[in-house]
């Protein structure tokens, strides 16, 4: 059988080429670009603390901090100094914003897998299955530079096909009715600035919470008072910045039919055809073979960047991705 999933068909529409170098060739960079170590360490800390609590997420950091410390010095450089502190950060201010007293935690990482057409398989891992208001939900964490627009939103059908497919392999009465996509500003707030008069900065464009400015002003001693009118305005300016989950109802009939439509489509091409042009745009520097992809286009010795910045192992048809 054939396998298909979410991660692939959106990287073949993205550009063939790059779907070839990381399904049909199955390269991966030697040094993972930091989005998607940071994507997956974040992932790993959250699936702990829905199976062990909040104990187990620190055994994950640990964990990457052990591996952290091993990296080439250039490989430092390009996570940077603070990469494994900003996380944790981020962490931290996940569990301030959600104690989750409300959701009862069903599974972590759970396989899905049902028949898409011919000898075609869609498989995936749902990232939690929970119940909340008496209903059982499908949640997603998502890991973003920015919190995406509902725009944005509305044309990620990943939760979808989720959806589809776990329903499509059971009962009406263990139906999932509803995602709830969670999502995380990988971006830590600013540390508010020390100004040379002394005090902190009160810039309205400052990208903090008001947990962070609060924590420095009681780390340098600073009467709080004066800063209760920011502070307010802080606290409305940066509500659903860092964190945000959004409830919504399973998609309508219509609306799967259309899109599982086209995912069959797309992934039939994938499968039946053995060419994989470029697909050149100006996102192409931002592409993970974009040396490699370059090198090939003009003649030049590709392969020395082959071996010198990749190795081959397969990999997952749902690795989640940072945006």
């Amino acid at each position: 059988m054939k396998v298909t999933g979410f991660s692939m068909v959106k990287s073949y529409r993205r550009c063939p080429k790059s779907y070839e170098y990381k399904y049909i060739q199955n390269l991966q960079r030697l040094a993972p670009p930091a989005p998607l170590v940071r994507g997956t360490i974040i992932h790993e800390m959250l699936d702990a603390r829905a199976i062990q609590g909040r104990v187990g997420s620190k055994t994950i950091l640990a964990k990457y901090e052990e591996k952290y410390g091993t990296l080439f010095k250039e490989e430092q450089e390009m996570y940077g100094e603070d990469f494994l502190r900003n996380i944790e950060r981020v962490y931290q201010g996940y569990l301030r914003e959600y104690d989750d007293t409300d959701l009862e935690y069903l599974s972590s990482e759970e396989f899905v897998s049902t028949p898409l057409v011919g000898d075609i398989l869609f498989q995936g891992h749902i990232d939690k299955r929970v119940h909340k208001d008496g209903r059982m939900w499908i949640m997603d964490h998502k890991t973003h530079k920015n919190i995406p627009t509902e725009e944005q939103r509305f044309n990620d059908y990943q939760l979808l096909m989720y959806v589809w497919a776990y329903n499509r392999e059971h009962s009406k009465g263990d139906q999932v009715e509803g995602v709830i996509w969670d999502y995380i500003r990988t971006k830590p707030p600013t540390i508010p600035e020390v100004l040379k008069a002394g005090g902190l900065s009160q810039a309205k464009n400052i990208d903090t919470d008001v947990y962070t400015y609060t924590k420095e002003l009681v780390r340098l001693r600073l009467d709080q008072k004066p800063y209760k009118v920011f502070l307010a305005e802080l606290s409305k300016r940066s509500q659903h910045k860092f964190y945000q989950r959004v409830l919504l109802p399973a998609p309508s009939r219509a609306m799967t039919d259309s899109v599982v439509k086209d995912f069959t489509e797309t992934s039939q091409i994938m499968h039946g055809l053995p060419v994989y042009p470029r697909s050149p745009s100006r996102d192409c520097s931002w592409c993970e073979y974009y040396r490699l992809c370059t090198a090939e286009l003009r003649g030049l010795d590709h392969k020395f960047i082959r071996q010198s910045e990749y190795k081959v192992e397969e990999i997952s048809a749902d690795q989640s991705e940072e945006d």
